[in-house]
């Protein structure tokens, strides 16, 4: 009789462990599947360049790093920095002879990419600055970007999982991540667009 017992309290209790479980998983599963998604562009302005790089000149190559644009950035989006500063840090490569998948006579481009709302308060909140985007680009050109600023070019962008805190809600950071492209030289204007993924807060 008591084995009985035993037997039914442990089905009732391995039932209703299951059925939290399940229960569980599905709301994880909505809360994946309700991943915002949000398309943004930013019109940019003229170029400038705050730092004309280090130029160094190998053997394998033309090499220019700590290359430095910067410019203003404006979006109609309220909430992902409607007005603020673009800037561009980029390191640039040219090899003389072909060197594996990179070929001579190509210029690639990698580098990172900052855009600070011009609310933004100065101090940082831990590692995530308030108002604050940023992400990397990588493409192959067939000039210098350089020394042909004005010329159009355009990007792979990749946003990084990261916390964005707009401003004047610095309390309420979520995690995010995108990809898109940027467009730079074009008259009057370029442009970045990103396809920006927020993932849902699990309270």
């Amino acid at each position: 009789m008591y084995t009985n017992i035993i037997h039914t309290t442990l089905r009732f209790a391995f039932n209703g462990l299951s059925s939290l479980i399940l229960i569980f998983g599905l709301s994880f599963g909505s809360a994946l599947a309700t991943e915002a998604d949000s398309k943004i562009d930013w019109t940019l302005g003229v170029l400038s360049v705050k730092n004309p790089g280090i130029k160094s000149t190998l053997a394998e190559g033309t090499l220019v790093t700590n290359y430095v644009l910067e410019t203003t950035a404006s979006s109609d989006d309220p909430f992902f920095i409607p007005q603020g500063k673009f800037q561009l840090t980029l390191s640039i490569f040219s090899p003389t002879v072909d060197l594996g998948v990179q070929k001579k006579g190509f210029w690639y481009v990698t580098g990172k990419w900052e855009l600070l709302d011009n609310g933004a308060e100065s101090r940082t909140t831990g590692r995530n600055k308030p108002g604050r985007l940023s992400g990397t680009v990588n493409t192959e050109l067939t000039f210098n970007p350089v020394t042909n600023l004005t010329h159009p070019w355009d990007a792979v962008t990749q946003v990084p999982f990261s916390t964005f805190i707009a401003v004047g809600e610095k309390g309420n950071g979520q995690k995010l991540h995108g990809d898109g492209s940027l467009s730079l030289g074009a008259s009057p204007a370029g442009n970045l667009s990103l396809q920006i993924k927020l993932l849902p807060k699990i309270n």
